[in-house]
């Protein structure tokens, strides 16, 4: 999040060392900043406020004081990192990936959805679209305002709208908005908002039924069955062995940045190549140890 910020501004940090990544490849089971420094320099830091309030100011000196704690030993922790990765010989691999940080450029597309999957809970497909309309149009709100999208509108008003749980005309009496927005000018404007949203989904044909699910045809759902088995068997026979092989050599923690879940699914999908990954030292690595396990995985390069 610092970095998408950072790069929203204009400002293009390089020479980045990410001490999360260090911390995995040379397999801590815990990588926060907090278990790091116990580990590593025998710290603990006070994190009593943790959990306040951010957005409030002035600062208080406790928070201040926080603050600077979280940052001071970074130095001391990378330093030390560096040192047992080279003593490893890790620290080519944390250099690799270290340096892919410094071309990385965030996506500046918005998302399409704003859902997450707690706010799909109990919501038809209908319903999810209006919440997400809603999300998107708080969003907006809030960055004119420059306000945290939360303390614009509560999400659980939100959900009221998306379900007509609650009734527009009683915004004047509604719970969870600015005080800004209490005003029948813009009572109308979410009148007539809803009214746009509502209209748009209509135009979707989505299915208003809480249980409503994309229904397959056999053939279909025959295709989807041996996707998923073939996936499964791709998963068990090639990537699973190699996965307990990197675990065996590099310990569990490295082997699952190394080979994460997400990236097996996106090699067997064929949205992803190793090759492409631009990080030598894992294609490396992850192809002897197939040889060692006398696994082909030549398709996945």
């Amino acid at each position: 999040e610092d970095m998408r910020l950072l790069h929203s501004l204009g400002c293009k940090p390089v020479n980045i060392y990410d001490t999360d990544i260090a911390a995995k490849l040379l397999n801590y089971e815990k990588t926060s900043l907090g278990n790091m420094l116990e580990s590593v320099l025998g710290l603990t830091l006070d994190k009593s406020a943790q959990g306040n309030n951010w957005l409030k100011r002035p600062l208080t000196e406790a928070q201040i004081v926080y603050a600077s704690n979280d940052v001071i030993h970074l130095r001391d922790l990378m330093n030390a990192l560096i040192k047992e990765a080279q003593e490893k010989n890790r620290d080519k691999w944390i250099e690799e990936e270290n340096k892919l940080l410094d071309n990385y450029t965030f996506n500046k597309v918005p998302k399409e959805s704003l859902l997450s999957g707690k706010d799909r809970k109990g919501l038809s497909a209908y319903q999810q679209f209006l919440l997400n309309e809603w999300l998107k149009f708080r969003e907006a709100l809030a960055e004119k305002l420059d306000k945290p999208a939360y303390q614009v509108i509560s999400p659980e008003l939100l959900r009221d709208i998306a379900t007509a749980a609650f009734d527009l005309n009683n915004w004047m009496q509604a719970r969870g908005i600015m005080w800004k927005l209490k005003e029948e000018q813009f009572m109308q404007i979410m009148l007539d908002k809803n009214v746009e949203f509502i209209a748009l989904a209509d135009s979707k044909v989505l299915s208003k039924d809480l249980n409503g699910k994309q229904w397959l045809s056999p053939e279909e759902w025959e295709a989807k069955k041996h996707r998923i088995a073939d996936s499964e068997k791709i998963k068990a026979e090639v990537f699973m062995p190699v996965k307990e092989g990197l675990a065996k050599h590099y310990g569990s923690t490295a082997a699952s940045f190394m080979l994460s879940n997400s990236l097996i699914e996106e090699l067997i999908q064929g949205k992803k190549k190793l090759r492409e990954l631009n990080l030598n030292y894992r294609a490396q690595i992850i192809e002897s140890i197939a040889i060692e396990q006398g696994i082909d995985m030549e398709i996945y390069y």
